[in-house]
Formats: structure tokens, sequence, C-alpha cells
């Protein structure tokens, strides 16, 4: 993907700046350093105006922040933030049934916008459809970026955990883009989402290093005894103030997980029955369903895993407290 010409996206660029400046928003122009540390809820989150291309067509550009150093293997220390601007059609603003082009903005317009609102980064990275967003406009744009809590602009890693942070749609292509919105390289592309998404038991982010004792071959919960031992031994999978210690095989299929509160260090202890294979095979056991969801049957060692995150992130402290032993 390339915009269409360097003339071109120089004239959009001074009229998203003209437009804002005339607005006086204090969206514009925002430093990095000012979207680390949480700092972004001193600005405007969230701006409205009008395309260059159709003025027919509202826009609008939400900057949002979230915390991600558990979600890859980063170089930087402490605290690293996502920052996504999305540049998208405001419906409530716009005259789609008389504009030009039905609710679109075009690629080069939503780089003029990114580089007026966010005019220090030369790079950052673009979220699409993988199968293919029209060059000539598309909804929504998304950009992302890697922030340290210097304000220093990070790379992403090789083992970041995209799906987690996905837009809603089936499937993910991420690219490194230049300012002037040329790829420079695809860095993640997903067709389809497994069907039983767990980004906890997989070799990303940062992991405690807890104690485990392992069930013996009769028990036949090696493989779902596993793919729990990595999941809740990932930093942050049940909450940041949650720190796993010990999962630890009692008897039969039970084990005993071991967590830690870190701000009053109190620990739980609480006991799981863990599937068979021969369960997992004859799909004999359901997964129960959290607030939202459907009871489903167990199928894989990941799946368990997942459910058993799950539930222990919705019940939060209190809730594990009241369930342990």
């Amino acid at each position: 993907m390339s915009v269409p010409s360097d003339h071109r996206l120089d004239e959009l660029r001074t009229e998203v700046d003209r437009q804002l400046s005339t607005m006086g928003n204090g969206f514009t122009g925002i430093a990095l350093v000012d979207l680390a540390h949480d700092s972004i809820s001193q600005v405007a989150r969230t701006l409205r105006g009008r395309s260059c291309t159709d003025p027919r067509v509202g826009i609008t550009a939400d900057l949002s922040t979230r915390r991600v150093d558990n979600d890859g293997t980063f170089s930087a220390m402490g605290p690293v933030y996502l920052a996504s601007l999305l540049v998208a059609v405001d419906p409530a603003s716009s005259d789609a049934q008389n504009a030009a082009s039905p609710g679109l903005i075009p690629y080069v317009e939503a780089t003029a916008w990114r580089n007026i609102l966010l005019p220090k980064p030369s790079w950052c990275y673009l979220r699409e459809a993988p199968d293919g967003t029209p060059a000539e406009g598309a909804r929504q744009w998304f950009f992302v970026f890697f922030i340290a809590s210097n304000g220093e602009l990070l790379a992403a890693p090789t083992d970041f955990d995209w799906v987690a942070h996905r837009v809603r749609y089936r499937g993910l292509l991420v690219s490194l883009i230049d300012r002037d919105g040329n790829r420079v390289e695809t860095i993640y592309k997903n067709e389809r989402f497994p069907k039983f998404y767990q980004a906890y038991t997989e070799g990303r982010g940062r992991y405690w290093d807890i104690e485990i004792g392992t069930p013996p071959p009769g028990a036949k919960i090696a493989d779902c005894f596993e793919s729990l031992a990595k999941a809740v031994a990932r930093v942050g999978a049940i909450a940041d103030s949650i720190r796993p210690e010990a999962l630890t095989w009692k008897h039969g299929t039970t084990v005993e997980l071991v967590l830690r509160n870190d701000p009053d260090k109190h620990r739980y202890k609480i006991s799981l029955t863990v599937p068979t294979a021969d369960e997992l095979d004859s799909g004999s056991r359901i997964l129960r369903a959290t607030t939202d969801g459907l009871d489903t049957v167990l199928t894989s060692p990941h799946q368990y895993a997942n459910g058993v995150i799950a539930r222990l992130r919705e019940a939060g402290t209190s809730g594990i407290a009241a369930i342990a032993d």
C-alpha cells in the first residue's frame, strides 16, 4: 500500500492542520511522552471534524492507550503502552447519501490526519483486514504505536500478541508503514483466528517461575495440566496483582493452584479437577460458560486452560477468596 503522491499528501496535511487549528482543539501535535504514564486522560481522546477530500463526510479521530508489557517480550523495562489512533467515518455527521464516495476515507487522508495529530513518529503499524482493504478508501483506519514509559517509540516484538488486540473481523494483517503511509513490510498475518484462542499458553510475554508438581502418567491429565501450568504462569494472566506460586498434583485428577495477592501477601489455595485425555476425546466434560458466554464441550487442553483463566479473571480477588480452600 502506498499514498498516491507526496504532493497530494502535503496538500491534505495542510488542510487537516488548518481545520484543526481553527477548531483550537488540544488533540493536535501530541508528543509521545504525553501518552505514557496514562496521562492521555489529560488531553482530548476524541475529535470530530470533516473530511478534506469530501466535506460531506464526517470524521472522528479517537486516541486510546492500554498497557501491553505482558503481551510480548519488549526490550524496554517497565510499563509499555499500545497507543491506537482510529480515524473513522462519523455516521452522525455524515451526509453519506450525497457524498461522492459513500462513507469512505481515502488512505492518503487518514495518513494526513495521523501526521498532524501525532507528528513525531516517522513510522508506525497499520492494522488491516487480511482480505485487502480497498486502497481508495475504507470506513476506518487503525494506526498503532508502542511507547515506553519515557515516551520512546518501540518496535513490536516478534512474539507480540496481536490477536488479543485485534479489531472486530475474523482475520488480521499488520504492516509497518513509514511517515508517508508506504508499507515497509508485513509483520503479522492471520487469515482466520483459531477456534479456541488461548494467549496465555503461547510462548510470548513474561512468565513467573512457579513451583510445579507434575501428575504421574497414570492420572492421564498430563496435557491439560501442562497447558494450565503455562496459562497461570504468564504475568498478568489473571490480574496484575495476582501472582501464581505453585500448581501441584494432589490425587487422581485433582490439582492445587496457589495464588498470592501481592498487595496484602495473602495466599489462596484453589482445588481444580483437570480433564483426562479420555474425557476430551469422548466429549464428556462441559466447560461452563462465564457471564456472557455459552456452555461448550471441552475438546482441547488449551480450551480447558482458557476456561480456567477466564473464570479466575472474572472472579477477581474477592471471587478467588470465596472459592479458595
